[in-house]
C-alpha cells in the first residue's frame, strides 16, 4: 500500500476554504507593507493589538487560556459584550459565538518585506445581507492594521 500524498496549505489559502465553507462570512485581503512580524505582533495579540484595529471594539480581555485555545469576551464601543472561542496561532486567528464567525490570516511575501492579510467576519442571522456593512468595516480594519504594522516597521 502506497503513502496518500501531502498536501500543505499556507495560512490565506486555509482561511479561504474555512470562508467558503461558512456562507455567511465576507472575507477581505490585503498587501500590508510590513513585515509579517510586525503585522502578526498586532493581529495576534488579543488585548492589545485587536482593539488598535479593529473598528468598534474597545477592548477585548482573555477569560481562559488552553494553549492556543482562548474564551475571550470582547467590549465594543457602545457598551455590547460578546464571549467568543479563538484559536490563536502564529498567521492564524478565528473566532466564534453562537452568532458570528471572526477570522484573520497572514503569510509574509516579497522577501518578508510585505505581509498578505485575509480576514473575513460573518454573523449567521443575517448573513449576506450585512455584506455591504462588512466590506467597508473590514477594509477600515485592514487599513488600521496597516497603519499600525507600518509604525511598528519604521
Amino acid at each position: 500500500m502506497s503513502d496518500w500524498p501531502r498536501v500543505e496549505i499556507d495560512a490565506v489559502s486555509r482561511l479561504r476554504a474555512l470562508s467558503a465553507a461558512l456562507p455567511h462570512t465576507l472575507l477581505r485581503e490585503r498587501i500590508i507593507e510590513a513585515s509579517f512580524e510586525d503585522v502578526w505582533a498586532i493581529a495576534g495579540d488579543m488585548e492589545h493589538g485587536v482593539p488598535l484595529m479593529e473598528v468598534g471594539i474597545r477592548s477585548i480581555e482573555i477569560l481562559q487560556r488552553d494553549g492556543e485555545r482562548l474564551r475571550v469576551r470582547t467590549h465594543s464601543s457602545i457598551g455590547a459584550s460578546v464571549d467568543l472561542d479563538a484559536i490563536v496561532r502564529p498567521g492564524w486567528c478565528v473566532m466564534r459565538s453562537p452568532q458570528m464567525d471572526i477570522g484573520m490570516a497572514a503569510i509574509p511575501v516579497a522577501e518578508g518585506r510585505e505581509t498578505l492579510f485575509a480576514h473575513f467576519e460573518g454573523e449567521r442571522r443575517f448573513g449576506r445581507l450585512l455584506y455591504p456593512l462588512l466590506w467597508g468595516k473590514i477594509g477600515a480594519d485592514m487599513r488600521r492594521l496597516a497603519r499600525y504594522a507600518g509604525r511598528r516597521t519604521r
